[in-house]
């Protein structure tokens, strides 16, 4: 993320570039100011500290992560005032090439990675962590942990789009520092902002630890942090006192300051040689997000490094900001070529290798460095997220519904990824691993979903491009994604897979004539341009550091002006009073007729877009008789005006109806376990019914209800355990997870290094069992596919419950799931024990699952002979005296060799 190659520079030249700050428990109150963290740099860097024990390849332990967060999160409230968490909104178009790159990078080549590797090898811990995919549910866990922080001061807020340019206007306004793991932050600037904090950069000190911390601590040697004792026997000062570690995450709670390094935009243009306002300009230059790869061949000699690249791009600008050396006249390029747009394609034209490019090309390149800069533009816009949507005929209710949907947004009770369908048209996959040669569980059991998603928010918010009947489309081209122009859309392949999305052609014109006003007025009078900028303090040859600044600003005004007038109501409070209707009694749904999102799912090994049709909510209900249950699942409409207005009864029928679960015994459910109880319900559904698809019947594809039941049963028991109190050392040295297993399931399994460093995963029994441990196969293709699929379950469930407004009444469940109990339970064989507590959540839930439903959900418990003859062969694991797992050629191995056999003997 951020600018290519400037984390590394800043680090290289951080004497002049940055500058160190200490905090202690003394000092804090001096030198502190208000924290802002970047969430999503948050939940990525926090993964990948050392001291992070979570084995991701089962799908997450949310639990462990929310509990690893608050604890980071509580130590930084020790040393900074104040700790505001911003969380992304929608994806911006101009970065949808960026985010196809990530998901193929971050996603797709790990998961294919994986299933190719052969068992051995990808069960070692040196593989699992090269090759990381963050677990589905890591966003929902996010704000789960920081809203329980609420009560001690921690704030979140979610921003309109990208949060970058949110955390550090905040910042601007309390004087704060930002912190994360994007170098824009470096670039990003306002009046106020105190600077960027690196999160890889910041080192803990803390108090010196006991005899019995040290011994936990020289078993980390080597995993990020190290003891440091002191030579002198007087400390001045209490930091001279303890450990370090370099890392976001704290080893300890005994904090007694942090180390942390601090970059600021005018400190890094000062090194460039460049002044503030042109940082955007050299960001957009050297490449970031928004620019194409390709320009860095056309910019480029191939092999030259970041450092050379960031240097040669502030010499570019440099000189195109200064007048040549051979003329007398002291006058700039800007002023005497027309301005910004001149300064800007002459930078470029400096940076091209070749000089035979074609200007057409020269001047798409120039655009594309405008829009770019244009992102580095702090301006948020306060109408709320759904101010962005494009133009569209407004629906009666829309403006009732746009509060109630902003009032939950800024609540987190509304996804981003949601709302990626109400201001692109856009669906974007969230991959967990999942076996690459099968068919993307977000497409088997989230596509459905997603219709009911999307027509659910087209009753009260028109999202998408209108269907007409003849294809044709209303608004936007056709084809959500289609990059090409009108007069080129025929003469091409109609077949052609576009794999980013285009944006509105009128919103495109309005952007080249509001350019095209803008290099005009440049050129009108330089007089009007000196007087305008004559209050900004200028070069020493008279040209106005901020006339990039204000230029963009300009454009930014010029877009605003084709906003609705009617758009303005939005800046209302959202308040109950201000929910009035608007008598319609002839439509009882907004939406007229079928709309149409572009959907990012995987299809083979590529994320690739496809239209997705989204049919009115009124025909979508009438026709889903469901077909997969008794008639008392069916809903009539009999309400007026959108579903987000209706008493929650009829959402939440609504919501029961389109999962096929609308039965008494669901809705008599609890809020806090009905996600759990729909989603994998409907997972069983849609398995069941994709097997019925598949030639020859597919019969690996459905699940068991002793798989079922492993599942609720893991819910249940680590909800339970979850609500016990660990120590700091419980979490930091990964013994919670553990804990939450062992209290989790009487046949836990634990992780153990074997001597080739390997993940082996052994079932163990409760403690106080004399017992010895029994083998266990090791967690398997098929039960990794169930925990991808019921993961995306309860992501689009929870989904479809917040456009329904239902977070009250349907909870987020996402840290009532560990993927290491599920795994372990789906390994057992023998009968399930449970306490008098887990029996009465279990049974509530197992018969809310059992009624109305089939027989035909289910595959049959036996083995099939694909398994039985994978058991066969399968090597049995047993421990040792020593505790390490021993394998060996025989299905049953003797622990210790010939000395093992001897102590069995004489046993």
């Amino acid at each position: 993320m951020g600018i290519f190659g400037l984390s590394t520079y800043l680090r290289d030249n951080h004497r002049t570039c940055g500058s160190d700050i200490v905090l202690d428990l003394e000092n804090k109150a001096k030198l502190s100011k208000p924290l802002i963290v970047d969430s999503w740099s948050f939940i990525y860097f926090l993964r990948n500290d050392q001291l992070y024990k979570e084995p991701w390849v089962y799908g997450g332990e949310y639990e462990y992560f929310s509990r690893i967060a608050k604890f980071v999160v509580r130590a930084w409230s020790k040393l900074f005032p104040q700790v505001y968490f911003i969380f992304d909104g929608a994806y911006p178009e101009i970065k949808f090439p960026e985010i196809i790159k990530r998901i193929q990078q971050s996603r797709i080549m790990p998961a294919n990675l994986f299933w190719r590797t052969s068992a051995e090898r990808r069960n070692q811990h040196s593989f699992l962590r090269q090759n990381k995919i963050l677990p589905v549910l890591a966003y929902q866990a996010c704000v789960s942990a920081m809203q329980d922080l609420a009560s001690e001061g921690v704030q979140c807020i979610w921003a309109n789009d990208e949060a970058d340019r949110r955390c550090v206007e905040l910042a601007g306004d309390l004087n704060g520092w930002v912190t994360g793991m994007d170098s824009d932050f470096a670039v990003l600037n306002v009046d106020g902002y105190a600077g960027y904090l690196p999160m890889d950069e910041m080192v803990w000190t803390f108090a010196a630890a006991s005899e019995e911390d040290e011994e936990v601590g020289s078993d980390q040697e080597g995993e990020g942090w190290s003891g440091v004792k002191s030579k002198k026997k007087k400390q001045k000062n209490k930091m001279d006192d303890g450990t370090t570690r370099l890392g976001v995450i704290p080893p300890s709670d005994n904090i007694v300051g942090l180390t942390m390094r601090v970059y600021h935009p005018n400190d890094l243009a000062q090194h460039l040689g460049i002044r503030p306002p042109f940082l955007p300009l050299f960001a957009s230059l050297v490449g970031n997000d928004f620019i194409p790869e390709l320009y860095k061949s056309r910019f480029f000699p191939r092999g030259m490094t970041s450092k050379k690249r960031i240097e040669r791009v502030a010499e570019v600008i440099r000189d195109a900001s200064t007048p040549s050396k051979g003329r007398k006249r002291k006058a700039t390029l800007a002023q005497e070529s027309g301005g910004v747009a001149a300064l800007i394609d002459q930078a470029v034209q400096k940076l091209l290798l070749r000089d035979d490019v074609p200007s057409a090309q020269i001047e798409e390149m120039v655009e594309t460095v405008i829009e770019s800069i244009l992102q580095y533009v702090v301006d948020t816009d306060l109408r709320g997220p759904f101010s962005s949507k494009p133009k569209s005929p407004k629906h009666v209710y829309q403006s009732e519904v746009e509060l109630k949907y902003t009032e939950a947004y800024r609540n987190g009770e509304f996804s981003p990824y949601v709302l990626n369908m109400v201001t692109t048209g856009t669906c974007w996959t969230n991959l967990g691993l999942e076996d690459p040669d099968a068919e993307s569980v977000t497409k088997t059991v989230g596509e459905e979903i997603t219709v009911w998603i999307g027509s659910v928010l087209n009753d009260g918010i028109p999202i998408g491009v209108e269907e007409l009947g003849d294809g044709a489309s209303t608004g936007r081209s056709s084809v959500v994604g289609d990059h090409r122009k009108p007069e080129e859309t025929d003469e091409e392949d109609e077949d052609e897979l576009i794999s980013v999305v285009e944006e509105d052609s009128s919103n495109e014109t309005e952007r080249s004539l509001s350019r095209r006003r803008l290099r005009e007025e440049e050129h009108e009078s330089e007089d009007d341009d000196a007087d305008s900028y004559s209050d900004y303090p200028p070069f020493t040859n008279g040209v106005p550091v901020a006339m990039l600044t204000t230029a963009l600003q300009r454009l930014r005004r010029e877009q605003k002006k084709a906003l609705p007038p009617d758009s303005s109501q939005l800046q209302s409070p959202v308040t109950e009073s201000s929910f009035i209707s608007t008598p319609a009694p002839e439509a009882a749904s907004a939406s007229l007729g079928p709309v149409s999102i572009m959907t990012y799912f995987r299809r083979g090994g590529r994320v690739t877009p496809a239209p997705l049709s989204i049919p009115p909510l009124s025909h979508l209900i009438s026709s889903t008789s469901r077909g997969r249950g008794s008639s008392k699942s069916g809903l009539k409409v009999n309400w007026q005006g959108p579903i987000q207005l209706q008493p929650i009864d009829t959402r939440l029928k609504l919501f029961l109806h389109a999962l096929n679960c609308n039965t008494s015994s669901f809705r008599n459910l609890d809020e806090e376990w009905m996600l759990v109880a729909v989603a994998l319900r409907w997972v069983v559904v849609k398995m069941s019914e994709k097997m019925n698809m598949q030639p020859g019947g597919g019969g690996n594809m459905k699940w068991k209800k002793s798989e079922a039941r492993a599942f609720l049963l893991s819910c249940v028991r680590t909800y339970l355990a979850g609500t016990s109190a660990d120590t700091p050392s419980d979490i930091l040295t990964g013994s919670m997870i553990t804990n939450l297993t062992n209290s989790a399931s009487d046949w836990s399994m634990l992780v153990t290094p074997t001597a080739s460093s390997s993940f082996i995963w052994v079932a163990g029994q409760s403690a106080g069992s004399t017992a010895q441990p029994t083998s266990i196969l090791e967690a398997t293709p098929r039960a990794i596919q169930m925990s991808a699929q019921i993961l995306i379950g309860i992501e689009k469930c929870h989904q479809l419950a917040q456009v329904l407004l239902l977070s009250k009444r349907v909870t987020s469940a996402e840290r009532k799931f560990s993927g290491r109990t599920f795994h372990s339970l789906l390994g057992t064989i023998q009968e399930e024990r449970m306490t008098p507590e887990e029996a009465e959540i279990f049974d509530r839930l197992w018969n809310a699952i059992e009624e109305d439903g089939r027989a035909e959900w289910w595959a049959d418990e036996s083995l099939s002979k694909k398994e039985k003859k994978k058991e066969k062969k399968a090597v049995k694991i047993q421990t040792g005296a020593n505790g390490a797992p021993v394998r060996g050629r025989s299905k049953t191995v003797t622990a210790g060799g010939m000395f093992g056999a001897l102590a069995e003997v004489t046993m």
